[in-house]
């Protein structure tokens, strides 16, 4: 079992790769769905990150772009998952998290 990745409020942005070029846990990712995907981070290290899925967007036929609510955050704070995938080089994909604004408030200060 992966250990889980707990955000910290010292956590304002992160990278992580895939462990392995494994895609399907995100195959049909949907609006509102929950996943629970393996990352690994620069020293090596696999965790489990749970995520609400918030937007999916397909680029072309190349790439597809997965955005989300990280569900595991401290005091409510909202952390953004945004998860890049390209068709055929998975050694391109990234997955970031970061701490952001909840969309409701974007969208009222636009």
């Amino acid at each position: 079992m992966k250990e889980h990745f707990n955000v910290t409020n010292e956590v304002f942005k992160k990278v992580f790769s895939f462990p392995s070029d494994n895609r399907t846990l995100l195959q049909g990712a949907k609006v509102d769905s929950e996943i629970s995907i393996p990352v690994e981070d620069e020293q090596g290290k696999v965790f489990e990150i749970l995520f609400r899925v918030t937007r999916s967007v397909k680029l072309g036929k190349k790439a597809e772009w997965i955005y989300g609510k990280v569900l595991n955050a401290p005091g409510g704070a909202y952390y953004q998952i945004e998860i890049k995938l390209h068709e055929g080089r998975p050694d391109s994909d990234t997955v970031e998290v970061f701490l952001q604004a909840p969309p409701s408030i974007i969208n009222k200060l636009r």
